[in-house]
């Protein structure tokens, strides 16, 4: 399988959700491009607005059924606990 994903650039006010639904595939393939996308946004944060640092470190990678999401944003953890609860 082949995998592209094209993801938004992130400003330092701004919020990211990415959602990937994988009816047939490489989750594992999927969590790495969502993990490198995620290291980048720390590494973003880190350079440029170290304040939000610790909100980028709250937020996650995460693998719930046939999706796998990368939420970063102030309210993430809230955010990514009403995407699992909807999913279900």
């Amino acid at each position: 399988m082949t995998l592209s994903l094209t993801l938004p650039t992130i400003r330092a006010d701004s919020k990211l959700l990415q959602k990937v639904e994988i009816l047939n595939g490489d989750f594992e393939q999927v969590e790495k491009a969502l993990g490198g996308r995620y290291n980048s946004i720390i590494s973003q944060y880190a350079s440029y607005t170290p304040e939000k640092l610790d909100m980028v470190k709250a937020c996650k990678v995460s693998k719930d059924g046939n999706y796998v999401s990368l939420i970063v944003a102030e309210n993430g953890p809230e955010i990514l606990k009403t995407f699992q609860d909807s999913i279900k």
